[in-house]
């Protein structure tokens, strides 16, 4: 699945997120974002549609975002342990290729803060 497939299947949940989240000055726009993602996954949904809430914030000031996405329940659950993730969704971000931020699950409301640490 792409990001811009999730975008139409997530469009409520992200104009959800959009209505709390007007008017962001952050700039993003030199990190890089991957997110392990299935479509399947109820946090899933929750977490990677307020990223992509903030991804259409921002606009060019947006981060870089790569989507692994994994739509073949039985294929991730088998091969999990090979994987460099523990679960779905992970977000993991990275400025000058070092990873800052891991948020694995639920992001307990924080997303925006875990990702503006740093």
């Amino acid at each position: 699945m792409t990001t811009e497939e999730l975008e139409q299947l997530w469009k409520p949940e992200i104009d959800q997120h959009l209505s709390k989240i007007q008017n962001m000055k952050q700039d993003f726009s030199d990190v890089e974002i991957i997110i392990h993602n299935a479509s399947w996954c109820p946090d899933c949904v929750r977490e990677t549609s307020e990223l992509l809430a903030i991804k259409q914030s921002l606009q060019d000031k947006a981060p870089q975002i790569t989507l692994i996405s994994y739509e073949d329940k039985d294929y991730y659950m088998s091969n999990k342990a090979e994987l460099d993730i523990n679960c779905v969704p992970t977000i993991i971000a990275k400025r000058n290729g070092q990873e800052y931020a891991r948020i694995e699950e639920n992001s307990n409301g924080k997303l925006l803060e875990q990702l503006s640490r740093y």
